[in-house]
């Protein structure tokens, strides 16, 4: 079995994201309070999404389970 090593571009490359993504760098950045409710609403409507396409297959997936491990013999 042969084993590739990596190329010094390669090695490069890891090393320069890796070191981007452990030291912190200063950032003049500012979230205001309305991108607060933004992230809450977003939350909001995919839990609502997530639970309406439940109950829209909830029949199937409960005839599904039923006729997997309620069988009748």
């Amino acid at each position: 079995m042969e084993i590739k090593t990596l190329g010094s571009i390669q090695k490069l490359i890891i090393l320069t994201v890796a070191l981007l993504a452990i030291l912190p760098l200063p950032v003049h950045g500012y979230i205001d309070p309305g991108s607060g409710s933004y992230f809450v609403q977003l939350i909001i409507g995919f839990l609502l999404g997530g639970l309406f396409t439940i109950k829209l297959f909830f029949s199937k997936i409960k005839n599904f389970f039923r006729e997997k491990f309620f069988r009748k013999k």
